[in-house]
């Protein structure tokens, strides 16, 4: 069979690839089987590739529904399927991690126990996976060589007194610990990185589809912010995306930093099980692959200079 343009490329830069990303979001099912199927596809797919990566980002709704035995079946499947690459998994949980507990408590209960958020939980003990060092953290940080990762998670209270959803607070909003000057703080804590940095999480900064109004605070981005990756619109679903349902590619408003739209191992709600790859290469151009699994073939290929 006869490469594609976009296969040929990639084999073109092999030599002068410096880091490589697996970047995979919103499985959102509450059917284990079809979330196995949506999953195993992507994974055999992308097994197929031989792609060795530095990292996979899983950049939130993993789970969707709040039947407990099914949310950790729904977890233990993909730690099973996932686990097979051998590969630093970073995840960032989104608002679907909290299914069961939007219904929070009217008044402040001193006797009200933490939550079980199964998924991210179950991900944060996994060897070699990492999350927020607490589900309250609103950001965290890592590196990928000499680039500096900024990961916006949603979070909550740690026994659900407030939960933050599509870039709201929902429940107790008035104990919401992080106003806008820490947003800003976060900011000035980017611009004071030596080096590149990239920043990624559940969802997009004004410009992208679904932005996080609490992400927004940040704006506008240090120059050293060279991308943003989100999920949580999925692509190809208009009841959410609208008429700019299928758009990928986005910059932040007001701003030449581009932000990737990797959403939806699943295709249910979007149009194809798809995930991303990005790559960096050594003068740090970087490139973003995207993958239908469904139909294994490149869809679209993004260089950024």
């Amino acid at each position: 069979m006869n490469q594609t343009t976009i296969q040929s490329v990639q084999n073109s830069l092999k030599d002068n690839l410096l880091h490589r990303v697996w970047l995979i979001s919103d499985l959102q099912q509450s059917d284990i089987n079809i979330a196995r199927q949506c999953l195993t596809m992507a994974t055999d797919d992308f097994s197929s590739l031989q792609l060795e990566c530095d990292q996979i980002w899983y950049l939130g709704d993993s789970v969707q529904g709040k039947d407990e035995d099914i949310l950790k079946q729904m977890v233990d499947m993909q730690i099973e399927l996932l686990q097979q690459f051998d590969t630093p998994l970073i995840f960032t949980a989104g608002n679907h991690e909290f299914d069961p507990h939007y219904q929070l408590h009217k008044e402040n209960d001193p006797d009200k126990k933490d939550m079980k958020v199964i998924s991210y939980e179950k991900f944060s003990q996994t060897p070699n996976w990492l999350s927020s060092q607490n589900i309250s953290d609103c950001y965290f940080t890592h590196k990928l060589g000499e680039y500096t990762l900024f990961f916006f998670p949603d979070h909550a209270h740690p026994r659900g007194d407030w939960i933050t959803s599509g870039g709201a607070v929902h429940g107790h909003a008035s104990q919401y610990p992080y106003n806008q000057a820490y947003y800003q703080a976060i900011s000035e804590e980017i611009k004071k990185v030596n080096g590149p940095v990239i920043t990624a999480g559940h969802s997009a900064f004004a410009g992208g589809l679904r932005p996080s109004a609490l992400m927004n605070q940040c704006l506008p981005l240090p120059k050293n912010v060279k991308a943003h990756f989100h999920g949580h619109c999925h692509i190809g679903d208009a009841t959410w995306g609208g008429a700019s349902c299928l758009r990928k590619y986005a910059t932040v408003d007001h701003q030449d930093i581009p932000q990737f739209d990797i959403a939806a191992l699943e295709n249910h709600r979007g149009d194809a099980v798809r995930s991303a790859v990005l790559e960096i290469y050594q003068d740090h151009t970087i490139a973003v692959y995207f993958r239908k699994h469904c139909s294994k073939h490149w869809d679209d290929l993004f260089f950024i200079n």
